[in-house]
């Protein structure tokens, strides 16, 4: 078996009929990691989310055998971002998984942070209503998340080398 990444491409014809044509061959593909606890991720999903991280392009994964790989490759060819003829190994898929959940938490966090600052802005406010004062003391004004996105995503080299043979 051999994994094929796919542009994602929705609002094409062709696109789903690439995707029609994959599922009557037997193949499996991702279909909307994006949405789904990363628990329940496929292998498909894993590789979608970790390529689309890793090559800065949004993907689909597409699993068939090697036979049909190819005849879709040449049928699609617009469409088709890298063929991977390597197979998975549950330790990678698990970093893949990992990778996801690192994702979301930074996500949580980032929501969490723009909460603190909303309510702390809220309470200065509520507190020049009674006094006529403004204290503005911002304690979570500048707080963000860019160092932690940095450090924990493909932006870290550390991380990207982990998913380095798998891609190449």
């Amino acid at each position: 078996m051999s994994y094929l990444l796919v542009k994602r491409r929705y609002d094409s014809d062709d696109f789903i009929k690439l995707m029609n044509e994959v599922s009557t061959m037997g193949g499996t593909a991702s279909t909307l990691f994006h949405q789904k606890s990363v628990h329940s991720w496929t292998k498909e999903d894993a590789i979608a989310f970790t390529s689309t991280e890793y090559f800065r392009e949004i993907v689909d994964c597409v699993e068939l055998n090697d036979k049909d790989i190819t005849f879709i490759s040449l049928k699609y060819s617009d469409f088709i971002y890298k063929v991977i003829a390597k197979e998975l190994d549950e330790d990678l898929f698990e970093k893949m998984k990992s990778l996801g959940n690192m994702s979301r938490k930074l996500r949580e966090l980032d929501i969490a942070i723009s909460s603190l600052q909303s309510a702390e802005y809220d309470i200065d406010n509520l507190y020049e209503e009674v006094t006529g004062d403004s204290l503005y003391i911002c304690v979570f004004e500048d707080l963000n998340i860019d160092e932690h996105s940095e450090k924990y995503s493909m932006n870290n080299d550390d991380v990207r080398e982990v998913f380095k043979d798998f891609f190449n």
